[in-house]
């Protein structure tokens, strides 16, 4: 199965931005949506999420937002294929950020070493670092910036780098980089994640077009906010409510769970069954956590939760 990734709307794009005002990340109203890649899969899709600004939080006297999100679903029973919606009846947090308008940077706080990192920083010149966030990233350097005009005929700061593979990513001043709003510009061998579609207030401001055997899966391609997705269920879900781990697990098989440290060090392994459990998870260390729920007959389910 080929996918292909199309970046629209630069041809609006010139050699400066300067004379253009700061716009903000962390504001209330915006949407991403962004579709986990998993190749080995037989639609090379294993998930995706609407993530949002939720709510404010302090730790340790300092400002943060907390990214939170609504699970992208199949809309029929089976594997992760199109067509795709938004079930807004499941919300989970993904990410705590906070950002300092003044040197244009986002931080993204590690609960395990209550540290800040650098996630996106706005404002970059042609050969400077992209990203440094946890060290993890390549030290991505940027190739070019311009301006984008996006859907709604406003216009933005743009940064250009060239990824692993040869692959273009790019940063967006106020939404972030190609891979989302709270993941660092980074490609995995087997699989990835894509921003398909940026919105604000309802109105969609930008979109790639990730299509799917000539379906587009941007914006148009999934169900709005308070659409007909009420009468659809998420098959796999799991939600953190005072250190216990509920599950709602309805693809009608039994399977694996696996818990992990963002790191990929494993902290939990457990035998799930059909529709719902609870696990204990108070010995666990705060942080965020990766998991992987894998049924008998091999369908993956993955994605991201923060335990306090």
């Amino acid at each position: 199965m080929t996918f292909v990734l199309i970046i629209i709307n630069l041809a609006g794009i010139v050699n400066s931005c300067q004379g253009q005002s700061y716009h903000k990340f962390i504001e209330q109203g915006k949407y991403w949506e962004v579709i986990h890649m998993y190749y080995p899969n037989i639609c090379g899709m294993s998930g995706g999420e609407r993530s949002f600004f939720d709510r404010d939080t302090i730790i340790s006297g300092v400002n943060y937002s907390i990214l939170s999100a609504y699970p992208i679903v199949n809309v029929n029973p089976g594997p992760f294929c199109p067509p795709l919606a938004v079930d807004t009846s499941i919300k989970f947090d993904i990410a705590i950020l906070r950002e300092d308008t003044i040197s244009k940077r986002i931080y993204k706080h590690d609960l395990s070493s209550i540290t800040d990192n650098l996630l996106f920083e706005f404002g970059l010149n042609v050969g400077d670092t992209l990203s440094t966030y946890q060290g993890l990233a390549p030290k991505y350097i940027v190739d070019s910036v311009g301006v984008i005009t996006l859907l709604d005929g406003t216009t933005r700061p743009v940064y250009f780098t060239t990824g692993n593979q040869n692959q273009l990513e790019f940063v967006i001043e106020g939404i972030g980089g190609s891979r989302g709003p709270y993941d660092v510009i980074e490609i995995a061998l087997d699989g990835e994640d894509f921003l398909t579609c940026y919105s604000e207030s309802g109105i969609n401001i930008w979109g790639n077009n990730l299509l799917y055997g000539g379906t587009s899966l941007n914006c148009l391609g999934l169900v709005g906010i308070n659409d007909d997705i009420k009468n659809t269920t998420a098959l796999f879900n799991i939600s953190n409510i005072n250190g216990c781990l509920f599950i709602r697990n309805l693809t009608n098989e039994n399977g694996q769970l696996c818990l992990n440290e963002i790191s990929g060090k494993s902290a939990l392994e457990e035998r799930i069954y059909k529709s719902e459990s609870n696990i204990n998870v108070n010995t666990l260390s705060p942080g965020i956590y990766v998991y992987n729920f894998t049924t008998d007959s091999k369908l993956r389910f993955t994605g991201k939760l923060i335990l306090y």
